[in-house]
Formats: C-alpha cells, structure tokens, sequence
C-alpha cells in the first residue's frame, strides 16, 4: 500500500516466523517495523501519512514520522479489516470480522467517534463482505458472497449504501 503523499510502501512480511507490517521510506530506501504483533487486520489504510491497522476491538493509529502510536476503540470483540478512508479523510470504514467470520460494515469518524454499524450480515443468506470503498463522502460500495465465499446470483454485485443505512443494489445505466 502506498501512503497518500507516495513517499512511503507498507507491507507485510513474514520474518522469523512472524508477519510484521514494514515500511519502506521510497527516498532513503529505509524500512522499519511498523507493527510486529501477529494480529492486525487484512487491508490497513494510510490516511495524513498515518496507518491505521485493525485488531481486536480497535484501530491502531501509527505516525510514520516518529512512530508513534494510539488507539481508536470500537464496541465489540471483532478485528477492524477492509480500513478505507472516504474522500475528505474524516471518515473511516471497515468490516468487522472474527477469524475470517465477517460481521458487519461500520464506520466511524477518523477520531473514533460516532461509531456505528451500517449493514450487518444476514447469515442465513449472507457470509462475507468484500471490498468496501467510499465512492463519495457519503456513499459506500460493497460486495456480499455467500456460503463457502459463493460468487454465483445475487453475490458479487455492488450493493451502495449511504451513510444514514439506506441500501441498494448497483445498477448500470
């Protein structure tokens, strides 16, 4: 993932038998440990040359220019993955997910407050969540797979949904 002013490349990378989020600063060529505990959620996100990394009932929040870390907490037992930032930087997105069992879409304001669950999986019918991403500071695209990540029907199409909750599904025009 590059940072949004293009100057920094996260990844992850396992070394002695542990993943750790590094960081390569593309000017010096440096790379530094970001993260080395083994939990943080799949797909963090930069955001004021910030990462912002899921793991149990919170984001963790790292200044890339001094390394310097807080926290951002939300209710529940779940890790944060999916971390995406809508246009403006001021909200953030993500999937609720347990041990690859996702739960719900929420979002929140970049300061951790006004936390809430937009879409909450109906898992009579519903298993997954894949690749939310604001479209606009107020609108969100997803796609829902079903049992055993099925793509077939109604999953893999785009539903959108707005801030206040309100779904639909995508339609070409």
């Amino acid at each position: 993932y590059f940072s949004d002013n293009g100057r920094y490349f996260l990844f992850k990378s396992e070394r002695e038998g542990k993943d750790k989020l590094v960081v390569m600063d593309l000017e010096s060529g440096n790379m530094t440990f970001v993260k080395k505990t083994p939990m943080y959620g799949w797909a963090p996100a930069w955001n004021n040359n910030k990462v912002y990394v899921g793991d149990f009932s919170k984001i963790v929040v790292i200044d890339i220019e001094n390394y310097s870390e807080k926290e951002i907490h939300f209710p529940g037992n779940n890790v944060a993955t999916f971390i995406h930032f809508d246009p403006s930087g001021e909200k953030l997105l993500f999937v609720e997910d347990l041990f690859q069992n996702h739960k719900a879409l929420s979002v929140m304001n970049s300061n951790g407050t006004d936390y809430k669950q937009l879409f909450v999986l109906d898992k009579e019918k519903e298993f997954y969540l894949d690749h939310p991403t604001f479209i606009n500071d107020n609108e969100i695209m997803f796609l829902t797979r079903g049992e055993n990540s099925n793509f077939s029907g109604d999953f893999n199409k785009p539903y959108i949904i707005n801030l206040n909750g309100e779904k639909r599904k995508f339609v070409r025009t």
